[in-house]
C-alpha cells in the first residue's frame, strides 16, 4: 500500500513495535528510535505460548503495529524456520489492527504469508536479517531512504517479477557512515577534540554537533551538560 508508508510527524496513531526472532533486534530498534520515540515489545527466538498470549494483551491498546520478522533460513526445510508460532501471533495481530510487516527473510520464505498479506497495510520484503538491512528498513519506514527494491522472482499473480512500490521521499535525514558518502572518518574524529577544548575553556557547557552530505547525517555526537 502506497498510503501507508512512510510514517509521517503528524499521525495520531498511537504506533508500537514487535520484533519476532529478530537477530538484528537492537540495530533495528535503535534506528527507529532515531525518528520516533516508539514502544517496543519482542518475542525471541524458541518464545513460549504464555509470552505470545502476554504480547497479545499488551498490544491490544494501539492502533498499529510494525512487526519485523526475523531469522528466516534461505533453505525450505521446516517452513524456512518459521514457526507456526510466529505465523499466529502474525494472524491474531493482523485480524484486529493496522499492521505494517517487515519480513526479514528471502522472497521465497515469504510465500507463507500470501493468504495473510491482504491483511497488512504494507509489507516489506528485506531479504536478510542483519544489522544493514535493519537499519534502512527502519530509515524506510520513516521516509529517510527510498524504497526501490523489486521482486526478483515471481510470488503469485499479483507479485510478479519486478513488482515493488516505490514512494517519494519526505523532508527528513537519513543516516549513513561517512564512508559512504566518501568521508574519512578519521576526519571527523577530530571535531571531538575541538569540542573539548572548548568546554575546558569555558566557552560553552555542551552542545551537539550533526554533520550531514547529501541528506545523509554522517556524524551526530553530545557533548558535556546542560545548564
Amino acid at each position: 500500500n502506497n498510503l501507508a508508508l512512510p510514517f509521517l510527524p503528524q499521525s495520531k496513531q498511537k504506533t508500537a513495535v514487535l520484533t519476532v526472532q529478530l537477530n538484528a533486534e537492537d540495530q533495528f530498534l535503535s534506528s527507529l528510535k532515531r525518528f520516533s520515540n516508539l514502544d517496543s515489545y519482542s518475542l525471541k527466538k524458541g518464545f513460549t505460548k504464555k509470552q505470545s498470549i502476554k504480547v497479545k494483551e499488551q498490544l491490544g491498546d494501539y492502533d498499529q503495529i510494525i512487526i519485523a520478522l526475523g531469522d528466516v533460513s534461505i533453505f525450505p526445510y521446516k517452513n524456512f524456520r518459521v514457526s507456526e508460532e510466529s505465523k499466529e501471533i502474525i494472524d491474531f495481530l493482523a485480524k484486529r489492527q493496522d499492521v505494517i510487516f517487515s519480513f526479514f527473510g528471502s522472497p521465497i520464505a515469504y510465500r507463507q504469508f500470501l493468504n495473510l498479506d491482504p491483511l497488512f497495510s504494507a509489507s516489506i520484503i528485506a531479504h536478510q536479517d542483519n544489522e544493514y538491512t535493519a537499519k534502512s528498513v527502519a530509515q524506510q519506514l520513516f521516509g529517510a531512504l527510498p524504497f526501490l527494491g523489486k521482486l526478483p522472482i515471481r510470488l503469485s499473480q499479483k507479485y510478479i517479477n519486478g513488482y515493488g512500490l516505490e514512494h517519494t521521499l519526505i523532508d527528513r535525514l537519513g543516516f549513513a557512515l561517512p564512508e559512504q558518502m566518501n568521508v574519512d572518518s578519521e576526519k571527523l574524529q577530530h571535531i571531538d577534540s575541538i569540542v573539548y577544548e572548548g568546554i575546558e575553556m569555558q566557552a560553552f557547557p555542551g552542545c551537539q554537533v550533526v554533520v550531514a552530505k547529501e541528506g545523509r547525517i554522517i556524524y551526530s555526537k553530545s557533548f558535556g551538560f546542560q545548564t
